[in-house]
């Protein structure tokens, strides 16, 4: 089924394909995403929507400058009601063009709250989340699998 998001008043087609036995809610919420490089630092990208999401994943659209490697830690910061926000980190498990400079990106959700959850200390964070430490490293290992492209 092709449902069609806006993201910063760009309108963005994506094929919803289902590749789970477990229920996902479809969402079309605007949301910002943080990416942590290998050093540690975090990109903030704004033009972001999301999908849909399920018990363990959330799946967004971004405007990307380039794909997100698989494996890459990420955290996903969606407004609520009220001026509440929900942090969502985990990792990136696909990441593909889906028209334009947009990607579709897959996250394996490893925590959720109301706070940052993958500070900007990052040795604070790879102590306190071995997932994270885990995450780090693969990164810096090696080049994970490339973006598919459509």
């Amino acid at each position: 089924m092709v449902h069609e998001y806006n993201v910063n008043n760009t309108n963005v087609e994506h094929l919803d394909v289902e590749r789970r036995a477990e229920a996902r809610r479809r969402s079309c919420t605007t949301c910002e995403l943080w990416v942590f490089g290998e050093d540690g630092p975090r990109k903030r990208i704004l033009d972001v929507v999301t999908c849909n999401s399920s018990f363990r994943g959330l799946s967004i659209i971004a405007k990307m400058p380039e794909a997100i490697p698989t494996g890459r830690p990420i955290e996903a910061v969606i407004a609520g009601p009220n001026k509440t926000r929900t942090h969502f980190a985990g990792t990136v498990v696909f990441c593909r063009v889906v028209g334009g400079e947009y990607c579709e990106i897959g996250m394996q959700v490893k925590a959720v709250g109301p706070h940052w959850i993958l500070t900007g200390d990052v040795e604070s964070s790879k102590a306190r989340y071995p997932w994270f430490a885990e995450a780090l490293q693969v990164a810096n290992d090696i080049h994970l699998s490339p973006p598919v492209v459509f």
